[in-house]
Order: C-alpha cells, then sequence, then structure tokens
C-alpha cells in the first residue's frame, strides 16, 4: 500500500497587525521556519525550537576541545602522577608563551 500524498489546498486567512506581523516574521525566522510553516506548526501545537545559532555551536565546538584537553590531562596524571604531568604542562604553557607576541 503506497501512501497517498496529502497536498495542502485547504487556505485559511488570518490577520495581523504590523507589531504583530513582525514578532510571527521574527519567531519563524529564528526558528528557521517561513512564517506560513511556523504559524501551521504552532496553531497545531508542536513544539517549535529554534537551531542551534552558528555562534553557539562555536562556543559548543570550543568546550568539547577544551573537556578532551582536561580529558588528556587528567588521564595522565592517573597514568604518571601529579608532579610529572604539573611539569609538562608548565613546560607546555611556557612554550605557548614563546610563540604569543
Amino acid at each position: 500500500m503506497t501512501k497517498k500524498t496529502e497536498y495542502r489546498d485547504n487556505v485559511v486567512n488570518i490577520r495581523f497587525n504590523t507589531d504583530e506581523l513582525a514578532t510571527v516574521k521574527k519567531k519563524a525566522f529564528e526558528a528557521g521556519l517561513q512564517p506560513a510553516v511556523y504559524i501551521r506548526e504552532a496553531c497545531l501545537a508542536k513544539e517549535i525550537v529554534a537551531p542551534i545559532s552558528p555562534e553557539a555551536m562555536k562556543e559548543i565546538r570550543k568546550l568539547n576541545t577544551m573537556a578532551a584537553n582536561l580529558n588528556q590531562v587528567v588521564k595522565s596524571m592517573h597514568q604518571f602522577g601529579l608532579e610529572r604531568t604539573a611539569n609538562d604542562v608548565t613546560k607546555m604553557l611556557n612554550q605557548i608563551k614563546q610563540l604569543l607576541p
């Protein structure tokens, strides 16, 4: 049995004042949707979730990298001890400071 494609051929007119329309368009843009899709999903009681912004994604990646680096330091502490790891980290920091202007 093939699923029949359901066309949206019913039109409903809705009126907004200027401020309301601006708000709908802003919210639709933030959610990454066309205004008609945003309104349809809002009316059908679906949860409308804005996608993660590129700026937030960049910060998440930075945090993920820092967490991985911290995990490597902790692993080194367990394998080689705190003193040796502290010395290694201090050497790396000094090398980084030499590279910076």
